[in-house]
């Protein structure tokens, strides 16, 4: 069992992803009171968008943002903290690649170090996990790094970067998820669900300088703010046995991503 158990891990980890959308906490990881889940969560990211919220110190102005792609493995616990209350904290290691335009019409693509981050949040369950059921999801995320590693200017990658501007990315998220409780055995369950987002994301970043084909740039600091504060979610949640469960979700609008992740109850 502990052998089956460590394999489907490993290829929860390795899910193809091209489009749909990060978890924020879904119904997936719900458990009694007075229990605990212990579980790993891959999620990536293809695209979010992020508008100017402080301007730059650079005579050219930043005109827009995005995500292009990010990647992220953690760990999760969750605690029954009384009935149809959970409690839940996360932590792992990102990764993440930033396209910025400039009112020059010129694009920075920055690739940032891997970085650190935690997180946590609340889920309150109404209805019953055996049948119909409505799931609140409140959390919060910070991830800090070490700043970029590799910049490129309109294709050309920076041969020298003097300042790597450390950055941070804050994420508050909340959400309404409606599922409905499919039992195929005693002792496998499938529970697809959809649901609605809020979120609030800024990236901070501290002064950048490098040089790019022969040119120094100095961008110097920045604030992005999510531009789709809303969002879609869908999803599908596997349990088998009671104990072990796999959860593949997606969300819309808000980011274009996937993840996906495996838990054990006990």
């Amino acid at each position: 069992m502990k052998k089956i158990l460590l394999w489907t891990m490993f290829c929860v980890l390795l899910v193809p992803v091209n489009c749909f959308a990060a978890q924020i906490g879904s119904i997936r990881a719900f458990v009694e009171q007075g229990k605990w889940s212990m579980g790993i969560f891959n999620d990536r990211i293809q695209d979010k968008d992020f508008k100017v919220y402080v301007g730059t110190g650079s005579t050219i102005l930043l005109t827009g943002a995005e995500i292009d792609d990010s990647s992220t493995v953690g760990v999760e616990a969750a605690y029954g903290l009384i009935e149809k209350l959970n409690i839940f904290f996360r932590g792992g290691f990102s990764d993440r690649t930033l396209k910025t335009d400039w009112n020059d019409g010129s694009v920075t693509e920055m690739e940032y170090e891997q970085s650190r981050f935690y997180g946590g949040g609340l889920r309150y369950l109404v209805g019953s996990p055996e049948d119909f059921m409505i799931v609140f999801n409140a959390q919060a995320a910070i991830y800090a790094g070490d700043g970029v590693n590799t910049v490129r200017e309109n294709g050309v990658t920076a041969s020298e970067i003097s300042e790597p501007g450390e950055g941070k990315l804050s994420e508050y998220q909340g959400s309404v998820l409606f599922g409905f409780n499919f039992g195929f055995s005693d002792n496998v369950n499938i529970l697809p669900y959809f649901g609605f987002s809020a979120n609030n994301s800024k990236l901070k970043s501290d002064n950048l300088r490098y040089c790019a084909g022969g040119i120094n740039y100095d961008i110097g600091k920045f604030e992005l703010e999510e531009s789709d504060r809303y969002g879609f979610i869908l999803g599908a949640n596997f349990s088998v046995g009671g104990q072990l469960s796999l959860n593949i979700e997606s969300r819309f609008k808000t980011e274009t991503a996937i993840s996906a992740g495996i838990n054990y109850s006990f």
